[in-house]
């Protein structure tokens, strides 16, 4: 039995009622106000007393951990430690149930297909932009993409990882990620990193969010057997005061990860025997007043990629206790698939001379727009991104300073695998 399901059944012979906590919050749709469901970190840690099986689960304490420093250089002096960067891209439409219709999905028809193809299309071509400057992506699917693509183009979840991607979650509510993660796992995936932990942590409401729904929502990844966290994942820790900045370098994310302490009710903080470990990664998104991305939103990419390696650069004469902790640096970046489609020329020129009857407002989407169902991404703009890579990142990887890798990667790195006799 895997090992996901395994921890979902101890779950759920605690927690009565949870299937329809699960759908009841899955039908709210996008970040809708559910209640987590209560989970018991004992339980989900394989630490119960009334499972005679438990110790086969137990966390060993896992073995010390060893900085990572630069080395030295051919001159004698210390060399700056390595940025170990991971690149997301989010799968989801303007809805989490997208492309169906409705958040209870419904039939699989023509359109859906046609859709499905349309997304699966994407993601090949992101692919293959990611994959041909060889950085590696954590695929983050909302499970709306991931019921169609299943039914639809399954082949896709293999080709990824064939390709040296992995395939995740993504979820905007804790009901959403128990939709999605069933959705993978019907095709054979166990989604090992999630994205949307500020979302899941904030349902619909005046209150926002608050530190014990942080806390649940690592307990429902926990549930869900997610090792990895990654995406815009400081916010919410600073928002509600169970973190804040480390330096005033403007990376736009954290530059240390953190392996949850949720457990322990210090989500946002590291904890050795943390389970679930926390990448942050900075948004790569359309400039204001834009429609997609497009040449104005390298340039907070470029700047940001600068601050990262001015820091990492800084720390070189750093004792090694003096590192971040947990002593890795990382760095990251998140994209959303759909704002790699070609842009409307109308919306993303709001200063244009266009009479459009709006006054004052942003245009009308123009006859000739993109249609999001229809459209594959902009080769210009994918073309353009791959000249970034290759300008930018390329170089600092050449020389050592930057590492792009899989989350799973970076978590191997933070808990190596205990040495068996």
């Amino acid at each position: 039995m895997p090992l996901a399901r395994r921890r979902l059944l101890i779950a759920a012979a605690v927690l009565t009622g949870l299937v329809l906590i699960t759908w009841a919050c899955g039908l709210g749709g996008g970040n809708g106000d559910d209640p987590a469901p209560p989970v018991d970190t004992d339980a989900e840690n394989g630490e119960t007393d009334d499972d005679p099986g438990a110790d086969d689960d137990a966390i060993p304490e896992p073995p010390a951990f060893v900085p990572v420093t630069g080395g030295t250089g051919e001159d004698g002096q210390p060399e700056p430690p390595p940025v170990h960067a991971t690149f997301s891209v989010v799968v989801r439409g303007d809805t989490s149930w997208a492309p169906y219709p409705g958040p209870e999905l419904g039939e699989l028809d023509d359109a859906v297909v046609e859709e499905a193809g349309v997304i699966a299309g994407r993601v090949r071509q992101m692919e293959r932009t990611l994959s041909a400057v060889g950085v590696p992506a954590s695929i983050e699917f909302a499970y709306g993409p991931a019921a169609a693509i299943c039914a639809v183009d399954p082949e896709l979840f293999t080709e990824l990882a064939d390709n040296g991607h992995s395939v995740g979650l993504h979820a905007r509510s804790p009901g959403e990620a128990f939709r999605v993660h069933e959705a993978l796992e019907t095709c054979g995936v166990a989604p090992s990193s999630a994205s949307g932990l500020g979302e899941m942590a904030d349902r619909i409401g005046p209150d926002g969010p608050t530190p014990e729904r942080v806390r649940e929502a690592f307990a429902v990844l926990g549930v869900l057997d997610v090792r990895q966290v990654v995406g815009e994942a400081s916010p919410v820790c600073v928002e509600v005061g169970l973190a804040g900045p480390t330096h005033g370098y403007g990376t736009g994310a954290f530059t240390a990860p953190w392996r949850s302490g949720w457990t322990e009710d210090a989500p946002c903080t590291d904890l050795p025997r943390g389970r679930i470990v926390v990448i942050d990664q900075a948004p790569f998104a359309p400039a204001d007043g834009v429609d997609r991305i497009d040449e104005q939103a390298l340039s907070p990419l470029g700047s940001r990629t600068d601050q990262i390696l001015a820091y990492a650069l800084d720390l070189r004469f750093a004792d090694v206790g003096d590192l971040p902790a947990p002593g890795v640096i990382t760095w990251g970046v998140t994209v959303r698939l759909d704002d790699f489609i070609a842009p409307d020329p109308a919306l993303d020129d709001p200063d244009g001379d266009v009479d459009d009857g709006n006054d004052g407002e942003l245009p009308a989407p123009s006859p000739d727009a993109p249609d999001p169902r229809t459209a594959p991404l902009s080769e210009d703009t994918l073309t353009r991104f791959a000249e970034f890579v290759e300008e930018r990142w390329a170089p600092s990887v050449e020389q050592g300073r930057m590492r792009w890798m899989l989350p799973d990667d970076i978590a191997e790195i933070l808990r190596p695998t205990p040495e068996t006799d």
